[in-house]
C-alpha cells in the first residue's frame, strides 16, 4: 500500500498532489512518519544549495503491530547505516518505536528511511519512505555502476528476446532506450 501525508485532512486532489510530490510512503504493515532537519519536511522534499559535508538530522516514528527488528537510513540506494530505536508496547497491544540519527551528505544523493517487523508469521513485514533529495552545486547525482550496467543488460535481453516478435518500429523504442542508458552507464559512478 502506498501512504500520502494528509497533514490539512484527506481529499483526493491533496492525497494526489502529495503522491505527485512524493510525500510517501509504502508498507505492509508498519506505519512510519519521518521529518528531516526538524522543519517537518516530509519525503519529497528537495534540499538545494546545500553545502558538502552537511549533517542531515533524521526524526520519526514507527507505528506496528510487533517489535521492530530494525530501522535503515538509505542513501543512493545503500544501506548507510541502522538506526538505533527500542519498541515500546502501546496501551492498544501495538508498538511505538521513536528513533532520531544524522547522516553526513558530501554529494547531491537521496536519502530514505525503511524500517522492517518481527513478525511471528516469518512474513516481510515493512515501511519505505519515497525519498527526500540533496542537492550541491557542482556535485550531480549521478547513478552507480552496477544500476546502470544492469538497465543495459536488461534492455540488450529484451532486445535479443523480441527480436523477431515484434516490428521494427517497436524495437526502435528498445534500441532508442538501449542508447540512452549506455550514455547514462558512461558517466556512472
Amino acid at each position: 500500500r502506498v501512504y500520502v501525508y494528509q497533514p490539512d485532512g484527506f481529499s483526493y486532489e491533496r492525497w494526489l498532489k502529495g503522491l505527485q510530490a512524493g510525500q510517501s510512503f509504502v508498507t505492509t504493515g508498519p506505519m512510519i512518519d519521518v521529518t528531516v532537519n526538524r522543519i517537518h519536511a516530509r519525503p519529497g522534499h528537495v534540499f538545494s544549495d546545500v553545502k558538502r559535508g552537511t549533517l542531515f538530522e533524521v526524526n520519526g516514528v514507527v507505528s506496528s503491530a510487533a517489535p521492530l527488528d530494525r530501522i535503515e537510513l538509505v542513501v543512493n540506494g545503500k544501506v548507510d547505516h541502522t538506526i538505533a530505536g527500542k519498541s515500546r508496547q502501546t496501551e492498544l497491544g501495538g508498538y511505538e518505536t521513536f528513533f532520531e540519527d544524522s547522516v553526513k551528505i558530501d554529494g547531491s544523493s537521496w536519502l530514505a528511511v525503511r524500517c522492517f517487523e518481527k513478525h511471528s508469521s516469518q512474513r516481510i513485514r515493512f515501511a519505505h519512505t519515497a525519498p527526500w533529495w540533496v542537492e550541491i552545486e557542482g556535485k550531480p547525482l549521478r547513478p552507480r555502476r552496477e544500476q546502470a550496467d544492469w538497465f543495459v543488460q536488461r534492455t540488450e535481453e529484451e532486445i535479443a528476446r523480441n527480436t523477431g516478435v515484434l516490428s521494427a518500429e517497436q524495437l526502435a523504442e528498445f534500441h532508442e532506450a538501449l542508447a540512452a542508458w549506455k550514455k547514462i552507464q558512461a558517466t556512472a559512478r
